[in-house]
């Protein structure tokens, strides 16, 4: 029986989810699950927690990285303690840093170390970023990614063997309310924002210019055919990370400029008619796995691998390029004809095959066979 640490630095809401399922499906290994003071899923039993990182409570960057810093000396005294045969890392947050622990640790106790590349690089990138990624995908003997797209990608950009990375599925993301909350929520956010459009289409999470924010506002407000009808509403909503918000004219477009709680992002997402995906870039998206459990149908750009489950059968439409008018056009010809998402919505063979493909038993299975092996 192997001795594992498992590490994920920021193992709060949806990450905290990610861990527990696929943690509570690996069997047969000592597991340590090193993560952070702000877990807030369900208990994990198959295993030993120690929440020691708590940077993500610090409000200015200072503070963030001397809490986290403090934290690596933590980490080191249970290295030192317990000697892992393997460290898993989730996440990388002060990658100089992180390259002088992780290195040091390897050195001196001969540890194996898996690190799980959920993106390749920071979506906003700094110039050092390439250089940081690059040492401290050097000092893994395993690599993982969450599609097969992102594996080439990940082999060609730092010329990393493609023996050593291996593919294991994201598992779709489901937040556990009650129905009378999220009625309540539904409600509450109807009311404050006076929705009543019969269809309701969103774009969800952390806004960014990658996400192609941007692009969607400029489609939706230069549309007469979208921006006029009050049978339909675009809801963007989510904290802005790096454009400048403004104030828009549409009365169908309601923009929430805040980070969204849980029950808030859950809610929106069950009251959505069709999700629009019009990212310039992706590794993977959260956001469609949420999608894919609620059986939502969705317009992306072909990037990355938001199109992957058109593969598998007709759930969605997919933007031509991530141009204001692609975006507008592909919207306004849905919309047309809007009881077409509905047929998508129903093909309820088509989503189960598709969350076969996204499952946490595949992941977990790839996940304790590398453990196996290394």
């Amino acid at each position: 029986m192997k001795s594992i640490f498992y590490l994920d630095p920021q193992s709060g809401d949806n990450l905290a989810m990610y861990d527990f399922e696929l943690l509570s499906r690996i069997k047969g290994h000592n597991i340590f699950y090193v993560c952070s003071k702000t877990y807030n899923y369900e208990t994990l039993t198959n295993l030993k927690f120690i929440p020691i990182f708590n940077y993500t409570k610090k409000k200015s960057s200072i503070a963030k990285g001397i809490s986290y810093t403090i934290s690596l000396f933590k980490l080191f005294k249970q290295i030192k303690e317990h000697k892992p045969d393997i460290i898993h890392i989730q996440w990388f947050r002060i990658p100089c840093l992180d390259y002088y622990f992780y290195s040091f640790i390897k050195a001196k106790y001969k540890t194996r170390i898996i690190h799980t590349v959920h993106n390749i690089l920071p979506h906003v990138k700094n110039k050092s970023d390439y250089i940081n990624y690059s040492k401290l995908y050097g000092i893994c003997d395993r690599l993982i990614t969450h599609t097969a797209t992102s594996a080439s990608e990940l082999s060609k950009r730092f010329a990393i063997p493609q023996n050593i990375i291996y593919v294991a599925p994201h598992g779709p993301l489901k937040y556990k309310y009650s129905e009378s909350i999220i009625k309540n929520t539904i409600d509450k956010i109807k009311r404050e924002h006076n929705v009543t459009a019969k269809y309701i289409i969103t774009l969800l999470g952390y806004q960014s210019l990658y996400k192609g924010t941007d692009l969607a506002i400029n489609a939706w407000i230069g549309s007469s055919v979208l921006s006029n009808n009050k049978d339909i509403c675009l809801i963007i909503a989510g904290q802005p990370k790096d454009y400048k918000s403004e104030n828009y004219t549409a009365s169908n477009l309601i923009v929430i400029n805040q980070k969204l709680s849980d029950i808030e992002f859950t809610s929106i997402m069950k009251m959505t008619s069709l999700i629009i995906l019009p990212y310039r870039k992706i590794d993977q998206s959260g956001v469609l796995l949420t999608i894919l459990e609620e059986e939502i149908p969705y317009c992306a750009t072909d990037v990355g691998e938001l199109c992957r489950p058109f593969e598998i059968g007709d759930i969605g439409w997919i933007f031509k390029q991530p141009t204001i008018k692609d975006i507008r056009d592909q919207l306004e010809s849905i919309l047309d004809k809007p009881f077409q998402i509905e047929e998508k919505r129903n093909k309820k063979e088509v989503w189960s095959k598709i969350k076969e493909l996204y499952s946490w038993g595949k992941a977990a299975d790839i996940t304790n066979q590398l453990y196996k092996d290394l």
